[in-house]
């Protein structure tokens, strides 16, 4: 007589043959019975000076946070557009019209940069006038 731990095995076999005959008829090919270790790969970094906290930060604040403050100074979307290119940072232009919106209307949800006046002027740039067409 069999005892209750072979019989359960025995059990689990038929199953996991009953499973592979199954796999076999559905994607005809067999299934792979043993599993393989994933290769360790090593990350070799870029030598970054930066600490990772500094990354994406402008005057000590987030980009986001400092462009909601640009929309409650008055800042219109192509100003910030020309501001933040002179610096060499180009953020898609969705991020700059919500970050805008945002401070314009006060979200008092979200952070605002406590930037200086002198800041704030330094991001100050004169949008070209427009050529005319007609």
């Amino acid at each position: 007589m069999k005892t209750n731990a072979e019989m359960t095995a025995e059990k689990e076999q038929k199953a996991q043959a009953a499973e592979a005959k199954r796999f076999t008829r559905m994607h005809g090919k067999k299934p792979a019975t043993e599993k393989k270790e994933p290769a360790v790969v090593e990350k070799k970094g870029k030598g970054r000076s930066a600490d990772k906290e500094d990354l994406g930060k402008l005057f000590g604040f987030s980009m986001c946070s400092v462009i909601r403050t640009m929309g409650r100074h008055g800042f219109t979307v192509e100003e910030a557009t020309l501001a933040l290119g002179k610096l060499g940072i180009k953020p898609a232009k969705h991020t700059l019209a919500i970050g805008i919106r945002r401070g314009v209307n006060k979200d008092a949800t979200r952070k605002f940069a406590d930037l200086s006046k002198a800041q704030l002027d330094s991001l100050r740039v004169k949008v070209p006038a427009a050529k005319g067409g007609k």
